[in-house]
C-alpha cells in the first residue's frame, strides 16, 4: 500500500536509467501522460468486451511504458491484466483494474509534479 509520503515511482531508479539524463527523463515522462489514459481506456473497453488479446497486448504496452519509471505497483497490476489477458481468464479483471486505474492516478500526479518543479528550476 502506497502512503502519502511513499512516491509512486522511483525518480533516482528512472534517472539512473536514462544515465542521469533529466531532460531525457522528463521528455519521457511527458509521452507517458499524452498516453497513458487512452491505454487504460483501451484496457477497459477490452474487458468489457471479454477480449482477452486486446486485454495481453495492451496491458503488456502499459507494463512496458510504466517499467521506464520503476512505478512498481502499477507495474504488478498492468503485468497481473497482461497475464490475466495472455490466459484468456478475466475474472477478476475489472477488481485489478481499479486498483491500476487508482495507482495511476496517483503516478501521473507524482510525474506531473515531476514535472512542473523541473520546470520551475
Amino acid at each position: 500500500m502506497v502512503t502519502e509520503t511513499q512516491a509512486s515511482w522511483s525518480r533516482e531508479a528512472a534517472l539512473h536509467s536514462v544515465d542521469g539524463d533529466t531532460e531525457l527523463l522528463l521528455e519521457l515522462a511527458d509521452i507517458f501522460l499524452q498516453g497513458s489514459q487512452s491505454l487504460l481506456e483501451r484496457i477497459e473497453q477490452a474487458i468489457d468486451a471479454g477480449d482477452s488479446t486486446g486485454l495481453y497486448q495492451t496491458a503488456h504496452t502499459l507494463k512496458g511504458s510504466i517499467a521506464n519509471f520503476f512505478a512498481q505497483d502499477a507495474r504488478d497490476s498492468a503485468y497481473a491484466l497482461e497475464m490475466a489477458g495472455r490466459a484468456g481468464r478475466l475474472e477478476g479483471a475489472r477488481q485489478v483494474f481499479g486498483r491500476l486505474a487508482e495507482q495511476l492516478r496517483c503516478f501521473e500526479a507524482d510525474l506531473s509534479d515531476f514535472i512542473a518543479a523541473k520546470g520551475a528550476e
